[in-house]
């Protein structure tokens, strides 16, 4: 072995122990897993590696072949339980299921990319017949160039003096009065003009004086003339405020970010594009759905990832010239003397979790719910913010039911909310399908087919409405709760579907996400009421108790039950709201903990202060700066949350950190709640609303409902 050959063992078999035994300690959050064990094997071996190399070339020759061999039985041990997990998901979820299932792929080929050919050396260079190390050090060399290529996306600042001097320039800016009672929506599809000029520039959105189109100009200077010249521009087309200005300060191009990174060459609402002179601002990117357009993985559809280049080159006019990137600036001048910064279209400033901010969040979803009510008690379920134009054709019990539920639980006693309840409860009621002493809640004219959820969820509204609407459902209610024992398996768990005019509840190919957890919740609850009350028409308590305790015996033993449950959870936040919901009534050990296990696993996928992500995205979720983190998911994290903490507490166990993780979610949904007085882009159909995220503007029933209830709940615990 050369001397040059043992530093390079030596320093690489550093560089692997530091990974391998991280993974071991912090991955599993549960101790002496199979995993944790054969990681820090692995991790130790390595290490001993590095430590062989400054003793000399014979230990290190044997130590390398042990560690090398050690490192791929990992691989191989990784490969079968991350591909059996993979399977086990997509074959329990179907397309979702498939969906995580190449997200675990794509995890085991990062981490195997490094090591694995390091390994394969090993083996060669140590065997006794053994190739040549420079073949295998080429080899390496070469999967890390096609793995690593183009991953580095530029991430510019702006140029913050220019950046300052047209804030400068604007709060100096004498406007016309506006002819208006209420300031107008600054929101416009179409490019402005910027010539070929090359250099700083502004594009400014506004409205003239006496004229009710929007305005969209550029503006091309030096420098040190920008912010005169954007002012100038202002004066001689008579505009008045608002107005919008985003300068565009930094140029690059989308298409050489390579293949890994391409999708992320354009940040949603930092980054606008121009193509041919014509440009449009980040924030009309957003508004045109670039970011939410992109699906790279056919089979599953709502992977959506980056920003998509036919949407923006079809905005610019299509011509097949190159993309040019441009960062951006933003400010709002909302009167003479006053002007904002702009971050992702919002006023940037930092979300609070005091007392009256919390309420006056809950406040403006709760108006936006009921306004969002037709006077059939249908909720829509989806609203452009930039243009007010809804969709109230794509909704579904579920999500009727949830936003019901919402309202109960976390809604005040007036009479707008308390009319809003029954309304909802009565078009729910409205789909009742009977059969024999069973119904079910169905949608549409042919009625075949029940689904679990579309009933499971609304028997939880039912039951937690009863406060307000006393026992006018109950026989209704009673002839859910018997279905749900109808679909119940001997083991616990749950059927899918049920066949109408068969009468028979049937297997299908797939669970669906949230209906089981659902179903157990709804049964928690109408135990607690059929223990209380003695009225034949709801099941008897007995039958409903040992429904209950099957369905829990179910999910804390063979429910989640494949090679890395340690490690990988979906979404169980419904059995955590169940395990909430029982505790004063049906205690389960094994449920309680299940619930618990799944919200420490959600708990690291929190964005915190050392998450290395901006801040705008602490409290949310995400994987880093590249994507846009959700805030739907972390309102949904936030609602787990604090029904695991409900559980902790009744088990005695400390509560700090959880209080923590809350607050980081409620300054998150306080700072990108949609509120017409901190945005010049939206209508007032979006105040009060919320949206997945700051790269998907589309206003969505259950995101406002799941807002709303993680919203009541940090009321609840911060106190």
């Amino acid at each position: 072995m050369t001397r040059g050959t043992r530093i390079a063992v030596t320093l690489l078999g550093a560089l692997h122990a530091v990974p391998f035994l991280w993974a071991a300690c912090a991955l599993p959050w549960r101790a002496q897993t199979t995993f944790s064990l054969l990681t820090a094997l692995a991790g130790l071996g390595w290490a001993a590696v590095a430590v062989a190399g400054a003793v000399g070339p014979r230990a290190l020759t044997r130590t390398w072949r042990v560690a090398s061999w050690a490192s791929l039985l990992w691989f191989l041990w990784c490969l079968w339980s991350f591909g059996g997990a993979a399977v086990y998901v997509a074959e329990l979820y179907g397309g979702l299921g498939r969906g995580v299932a190449a997200g675990v792929g794509a995890g085991l080929a990062a981490a195997a990319l490094p090591s694995v050919p390091f390994a394969i050396w090993g083996v060669v260079a140590t065997w006794p017949r053994r190739l040549k190390a420079g073949g295998a050090t080429l080899l390496l060399a070469l999967l890390l160039a096609v793995g690593l290529r183009g991953t580095a996306v530029s991430d510019q600042r702006s140029d913050e003096g220019l950046a300052d001097a047209v804030e400068q320039a604007l709060a100096g800016a004498v406007l016309p009065a506006s002819d208006r009672s209420s300031p107008p929506e600054l929101f416009t599809e179409r490019p402005a003009d910027c010539g070929s000029q090359q250099g700083p520039a502004a594009l400014l959105a506004f409205r003239a004086l006496g004229d009710p189109s929007v305005q969209h100009h550029c503006a091309v200077a030096p420098a040190a003339e920008l912010p005169a010249a954007i002012v100038a521009l202002l004066a001689s087309e008579h505009a008045v405020a608002p107005v919008l200005v985003v300068d565009v300060l930094v140029r690059g191009s989308p298409d050489r970010a390579g293949f890994l990174a391409g999708p992320f060459a354009l940040r949603p609402g930092l980054d606008g594009a121009c193509l041919g002179g014509r440009c449009l601002a980040a924030w009309q990117l957003v508004a045109l759905n670039s970011f939410a357009a992109a699906s790279p993985m056919g089979f599953a559809k709502m992977i959506k990832l980056g920003w998509s280049e036919p949407v923006v080159r079809d905005a610019l006019g299509g011509d097949p010239g190159p993309l040019q990137r441009i960062g951006t600036a933003s400010f709002a001048l909302k009167a003479p003397g006053r002007v904002e910064r702009l971050r992702r279209q919002r006023r940037d400033a930092p979300g609070e979790t005091d007392r009256a901010s919390l309420e006056a969040a809950a406040a403006a979803v709760q108006r936006y719910i009921r306004a969002a009510q037709e006077p059939s008690g249908r909720f829509a379920y989806l609203v452009d913010p930039h243009t007010g134009e809804g969709d109230s054709e794509s909704w579904n019990l579920p999500r009727q039911a949830g936003t019901t539920l919402a309202m109960c639980e976390h809604g005040d006693r007036s009479r707008a909310t308390q009319r809003a309840v029954r309304r909802s409860l009565d078009f729910m009621a409205e789909h009742e399908q009977q059969v024999g002493d069973l119904s079910m809640l169905v949608v549409g004219k042919k009625r075949r087919r029940a689904k679990l959820g579309s009933t499971a969820l609304p028997l939880i509204a039912f039951l937690s409405c009863r406060d307000r609407v006393g026992s006018r459902y109950d026989q209704l209610i009673g002839r859910l709760g018997k279905f749900l024992l109808a679909m119940q398996r001997d083991d616990g768990s749950f059927r899918q579907r049920y066949r109408i005019r068969k009468k028979k509840a049937v297997d299908v190919d797939h669970a669906r996400l949230f209906a089981e957890g659902q179903a157990v919740h709804a049964l928690v609850l109408l135990e607690e009421l059929a223990s209380k009350e003695n009225s034949d028409e709801l099941p008897e308590h007995s039958e409903v108790r040992a429904g209950v305790s099957r369905a829990m015996d179910y999910f804390a033993t063979g429910y989640w039950s494949h090679p890395i449950a340690d490690i990988l959870y979906l979404e169980e936040n419904w059995h955590c709201t169940a395990a909430r919901a029982a505790l004063g009534h049906h205690r389960h050990d094994g449920y309680e903990q299940f619930c618990l296990d799944y919200a420490t696993f959600r708990d690291r996928l929190l964005l915190d202060e050392d998450a290395g992500v901006g801040p705008s995205a602490v409290g949310a979720f995400g994987v880093s700066n590249l994507m846009p983190a959700s805030t739907a998911a972390g309102a949904g994290y936030a609602e787990g949350l604090a029904a695991a903490m409900a559980v902790r507490q009744a088990r005695g166990e400390p509560l700090d950190a959880d209080r923590e993780r809350l607050r980081l979610v409620m300054a998150l949904l306080v700072r990108r709640q949609w509120r017409t007085a901190d945005c010049v882009t939206c209508v007032a159909e979006a105040d009060g609303g919320f949206s997945e995220s700051p790269a998907a503007p589309a206003l969505r029933i259950d995101f406002a409902q799941h807002s709303w209830a993680a919203l009541g709940g940090g009321l609840e615990w911060l106190e």
